[in-house]
């Protein structure tokens, strides 16, 4: 078993293979970042939408439309503006 991983990492990490993917990795990412940026109509940095990408990345939302309101999206996501909490039961419920 020792032995297929390590000639598995040989294989996969060796100089230049692991050039070739990172690079790779790296314009796959910034052409996705860059189509999320033009569909945007709000302005944005390219930082910016990296750093909300990368913060957003594990939750389902609508990212162009979190984006072009921030407020609005925020507010649906965490629930209604008037939403009242349960009540709490008594003691004797």
């Amino acid at each position: 078993m020792l032995g297929l991983s390590a000639n598995l990492n040989y294989y996969l990490f060796n100089g230049n293979n692991v050039i070739q993917i990172q690079t790779w990795v790296v314009l796959i990412a910034n052409f996705l970042i860059t189509v999320l940026l033009r569909k945007i109509k709000r302005h944005c940095a390219f930082s910016q939408i990296v750093t909300m990408v990368r913060l957003t990345l594990m939750y389902y939302i609508d990212f162009i439309s979190f984006m072009e309101n921030p407020d609005k999206a925020w507010l649906e996501i965490t629930g209604k503006k008037n939403q009242k909490a349960p009540p709490e039961p008594t003691l004797f419920d």
